[in-house]
């Protein structure tokens, strides 16, 4: 409770705000550290929908902590592709009835609850003439049972968004998330030959050359629920510079002469604590990894 910052409210909201904190922070790690005002916006704790326990939107993958972050990304990128995330801990049976009314009455209902008001923003007649394209919906839904979510939203629903889609957390799943918002991986890859060249003392460690295909790197980089794993590239020297020319230039190659792309990039390291063998594949850990335990 100390760690994250949940003292004073009761042990059923404070695992509301536990489970809002690990899920969300994938998206921007370290953002809900230091930016405490946006993670208590997030932390929904609604009168009129109070199945709604957390709701995050990104509006071209920025996270939307007020209505000026809107304006300020259409400024700057002319087009916006908004995403909605809906966070239900435990029991969801009225959720989707919830997120319907709220979906399908936005004019009407009041914008006194700071998450409804940014919302009816990103879905105002203003903004959606600049959408990219409909927006995408994901209900995320934790439960100890196993229980799964389901998106069951009417059709008329479903026409406005381009994507809608569910994501299923329990335990164990939860603390895969875990583990990875504290830098600490597991991950197998699967490749037919690798060299090995040793560093020659325990200081230095050891590498290994090998050629992957661009799936196994895929399950790397990303979850389960197919989230990129952001903070794994918290010690990469050159971050991401968003679509720049020479990234659309990139994607063009890919798109266009996938079989150039080889030609046109000289690799990528991938730096762990320890690397073996095992079975057929290399398994790769990074970090200290938390056990069953700690949930």
């Amino acid at each position: 409770m100390e760690d994250f910052n949940l003292q004073g409210d009761s042990p059923e909201v404070n695992w509301r705000r536990f489970v809002g904190y690990h899920f969300f922070s994938q998206f921007q790690p370290g953002r809900l550290d230091t930016d405490l005002e946006l993670f208590d916006k997030i932390c929904v704790q609604s009168a009129e929908f109070p199945q709604v326990h957390g709701a995050f939107f990104l509006m071209n993958d920025q996270i939307i902590s007020e209505p000026q972050d809107i304006d300020d990304i259409l400024q700057r990128d002319q087009k916006g592709l908004l995403e909605l995330y809906f966070l239900v801990v435990g029991n969801m049976d009225n959720l989707i009835q919830q997120l319907e009314r709220l979906l399908l009455n936005l004019d009407e209902i009041g914008k006194e609850e700071e998450w409804i008001h940014i919302l009816s923003y990103a879905m105002s007649r203003e903004v959606i003439l600049r959408w990219e394209d409909n927006p995408k919906l994901t209900v995320v839904s934790y439960n100890t049972d196993n229980g799964k979510a389901k998106a069951d939203f009417s059709d008329r629903i479903r026409n406005g968004f381009s994507d809608v889609s569910s994501i299923a957390i329990d335990k164990r799943r939860l603390l895969d998330i875990v583990n990875s918002n504290e830098n600490s991986y597991r991950a197998e890859l699967t490749c037919n030959i690798a060299s090995l060249i040793r560093g020659g003392s325990e200081k230095l460690g050891n590498a290994y050359i090998t050629c992957i295909s661009a799936q196994e790197l895929v399950k790397l980089m990303v979850t389960s629920d197919g989230l990129l794993r952001r903070n794994m590239f918290d010690d990469n020297v050159r971050d991401s510079q968003g679509f720049s020319a020479v990234n659309q230039e990139i994607l063009s190659t890919l798109k266009e002469y996938p079989e150039r792309f080889v030609l046109f990039n000289n690799g990528i390291t991938i730096a762990c604590k320890t690397i073996k063998p095992e079975n057929g594949k290399y398994v790769l850990e990074s970090g200290k990894w938390a056990s069953e335990n700690i949930l």
